[in-house]
């Protein structure tokens, strides 16, 4: 087991970091999701490291990657908003970006290599120490809090800590099981709240335009009803 969560943890790094010097030329929303998405599992791996013991300290180990997921996150931004206006105006629109945040993101880029490679060298022999039980107590955990969140019901303004428990959930579960066994409800259910997560936020934009685009804030609201309810039937299904 401790080899399995070594070897998880160093495909994470060494992706993480191939991205990042792919990254002058492949300039793309896809990238900045792809080094998003590796972050967010070295985080899953941070948090099981704190609850293996307590005296480390999974936030500041995440503080370096913070900066680098918020980075990507304020250059990726535009690109989602615009995809879903697009989706429902039925055009596509040339997407501005921000050329200060890339050039911002370019200035930075060697010190998050620096960054990456430091952690890297110290979170692995941590790694290394986390028993099979261990693992399996905290996903044991993990699912215990998620139901109490989901089931029988849950609260709108849970669903973004939802969501974070869920991928969690399914990150750790991907280091000794393979995808197609995983339950699908975690995909799924991820996938949808974060459907419902990014109409909340083209909408919160919409209606500061001026004028605000009422008549796709209402399509937005109801597509946004038509989530919630999918995943209450979802939530329903898995628990039954």
């Amino acid at each position: 087991m401790k080899g399995i969560i070594t070897s998880y943890t160093k495909r994470r790094f060494k992706k993480l970091k191939r991205l990042l010097h792919s990254y002058p030329s492949l300039e793309s929303p896809e990238v900045f999701h792809q080094i998003r998405l590796e972050i967010k599992k070295i985080k899953a791996v941070f948090r099981l490291l704190h609850y293996n013991k307590k005296s480390f300290r999974d936030h500041k180990a995440y503080q370096p990657f913070r900066t680098l997921f918020r980075a990507c996150g304020k250059i990726r931004e535009p690109y989602v908003i615009q995809r879903q206006i697009d989706k429902f105006k039925g055009i596509n629109t040339p997407i501005v970006v921000d050329l200060n945040l890339i050039s911002n993101f370019n200035n930075h880029l060697s010190t998050y290599i620096r960054t990456i490679k430091r952690s890297e060298t110290n979170i692995l022999p941590k790694a290394e120490n986390i028993k099979s039980s261990t693992y399996k107590d905290f996903l044991k955990k993990n699912k215990m809090k998620l139901e109490n969140l989901l089931h029988p019901t849950f609260l709108q303004r849970d669903l973004h800590k939802i969501r974070k428990l869920i991928k969690e959930i399914y990150y750790l579960t991907s280091i000794r099981s393979k995808r197609k066994d995983i339950n699908s409800f975690f995909v799924t259910s991820s996938d949808l709240i974060g459907t419902w997560h990014d109409k909340r936020i083209v909408i919160h934009k919409l209606r500061k335009s001026v004028p605000p685009e009422t008549e796709l804030i209402q399509k937005l609201n109801t597509e946004s009803r038509l989530d919630i309810s999918a995943l209450k039937k979802l939530v329903q299904k898995f628990y039954e």
